[in-house]
């Protein structure tokens, strides 16, 4: 019965916000999303902290007042005031809902969305959506569906979907240092025991040259990162709920396959291969070690990066770039990749809003920026992350990144900028790429590395394309017990993986770890799981 009357409220809604809407003005919604207002409209909004952003500020321009609050006011005679801007941003909005003094517009997850909408805090959008959204706002909402759908609660469009910059940001990848990697005269692993093999040559061959026996051969640290994201190498998926084919959902954190997973991990602790000191490293410690020469193999997202990669090839040297690579697999077998739920915050209205259109008109001006509606001379909306200063009106492309992958590629191959300029964020991170190729600019290696043929992109393009990925079944909403215990379960079973791999505890402690796990509130979260989303 729930699925049927979540699924009657859905094509009610839906049609509704397909049909194309056209009021007594004559105009469309895309024409009427872009018209100025004739008398200046009040928004206020919340704000959180953006300091990347602020740091960039220019001259006389603040958090509260800068470029793009005067876009808004220029082209739609919209003028965004700040309710509050907060470092804290969650505590201040759970602050604010508690009071029920909320601002016109802000951003929030998707459990603080339905408790404001069944607290009746929060406009419905469902009209305002169809009859002002812009023919790119509801691309972008309309092409990630169920991100747009995650918004409506009981019937009403109360929260717009923030969507994302596309699945290819979610994958994880094996990065190798290069030019140890060539020192090796080994090939790119594609197996768990030719990755073990390279480990070992990285360990004994003294590639900084030192001759100090001071390197390692993974990288990690306390939070276990490569640890977890490796798990897929093994075909397990510690992160991900699984429904199988009878429509069950289970836990993959607790699956058997992630027992044979801890097991190789447990003999790389032994042997060295990780260092002994990891349960007590934070990532910037992590850092310093791939800078310093005593670690090349790590695995992470396309965002490594944007984190110590300029350092390092300041350090090092432009041949010490660490390149990624696809995962090994245990068996030979196809690695699929985990894909979560990939929708984190949602832009909700006021009940009390006077103009709620007005929030639908400002989304409209950033879904244009990142549509490449703009001239160049915009571009300087975009730069140094400047672009974030736009929230909390802010829905971003599904396919943007993906996208980006496959336009600079071309650039790149053919000479042929014409794509990558029609985009301004393109445009500067192929620009990057070619600063990279032509110059070695350290500060460029990141968008190469993410975007071009040589990166993350790349390879997560072929993932994407492929569907060797498994989409966990947890969708926006939370079950109770979750959102209750599910921080502690994730606590408990990161620390029996530590003792597990740090020979604290043998293997077969895993199956004693999983039973606690069900039964200090796993197997609620399962039942809870199963009826949310089973079937």
């Amino acid at each position: 019965m729930k699925h049927t009357l979540r699924l009657l409220s859905l094509v009610l809604v839906l049609m509704m916000l397909s049909s194309v809407c056209l009021a007594s003005d004559g105009l469309t919604s895309d024409e009427r999303g872009k018209a100025p207002y004739a008398e200046t409209v009040v928004i206020t909004a919340a704000m959180g902290d953006e300091t990347a952003a602020v740091s960039f500020l220019g001259e006389g321009e603040t958090r509260e007042k800068n470029r793009w609050t005067d876009l808004y006011l220029d082209r739609l005679n919209i003028q965004v005031e700040s309710a509050w801007v907060a470092s804290e941003y969650e505590s201040k909005l759970n602050l604010a809902i508690a009071s029920g003094d909320l601002p016109d517009a802000f951003r929030c997850n998707y459990t603080q969305m339905c408790q404001l909408a069944q607290a009746g805090l929060l406009a419905d959008l469902s009209e305002v959506y169809a009859d002002y959204a812009s023919d790119t706002t509801k691309k972008y909402l309309e092409g990630y569906q169920v991100g747009f759908d995650s918004g409506i609660v009981d019937g009403k469009l109360v929260g717009i979907s923030m969507q994302h910059y596309g699945t290819v940001t979610k994958p994880y990848y094996l990065y190798i240092r290069n030019d140890w990697l060539e020192a090796s005269g080994m090939e790119v692993p594609t197996t768990i025991d030719e990755l073990t093999e390279l480990a070992r040559v990285f360990m004994a061959s003294d590639f900084d040259g030192n001759g100090i026996d001071d390197t390692y051969g993974i990288a990690e640290d306390s939070s276990l990162s490569t640890i977890i994201h490796m798990m897929p190498s093994f075909h397990a998926y510690s992160e991900t709920w699984l429904k199988d084919d009878n429509g069950e959902i289970r836990f993959g954190g607790v699956d058997a396959s992630v027992k044979t997973a801890l097991e190789t991990y447990a003999s790389w602790y032994e042997e060295g291969i990780l260092t002994t000191e990891f349960a007590a490293m934070n990532t910037e410690q992590m850092y310093a070690d791939i800078i310093n020469d005593r670690v090349g193999i790590w695995v992470t997202k396309h965002g490594f990066a944007f984190g110590c990669m300029p350092d390092n090839i300041i350090t090092n040297g432009p041949e010490a770039i660490w390149y990624p690579y696809p995962m090994p697999s245990v068996d030979g077998e196809q690695v699929y990749m985990e894909m979560p739920w990939q929708v984190e915050n949602y832009c909700v209205v006021s009940k009390d809003c006077k103009n709620p259109e007005a929030v639908i008109k400002l989304i409209n001006v950033y879904t244009g920026f990142r549509n490449g509606e703009e001239t160049a001379e915009d571009f300087t909306y975009y730069m140094d992350n400047v672009h974030t200063l736009s929230a909390p009106f802010v829905v971003n492309n599904p396919f943007a990144d993906n996208q980006q992958n496959k336009d600079i590629k071309y650039a790149i191959e053919t000479g042929d900028t014409s794509i990558v300029e029609a985009d301004a964020t393109t445009y500067q991170k192929y620009l990057s790429c070619m600063a990279w190729i032509n110059d070695k600019d350290p500060n460029s290696v990141c968008a190469y590395l993410q975007v071009s043929d040589k990166g993350a992109y790349t390879i997560g393009n072929e993932y994407i394309d492929n569907g060797w990925y498994i989409v966990t079944a947890l969708g926006g909403q939370k079950p109770d017990t979750m959102i209750e215990r599910g921080s502690a379960l994730t606590s408990m079973l990161n620390e029996g993986f530590t003792q597990i791999i740090m020979g604290e505890q043998p293997v077969e402690y895993f199956d004693e770890l999983a039973s606690a796990w069900y039964t200090a509130g796993g197997q609620q979260i399962t039942d809870e799981m199963n009826e949310l989303y089973g079937g």
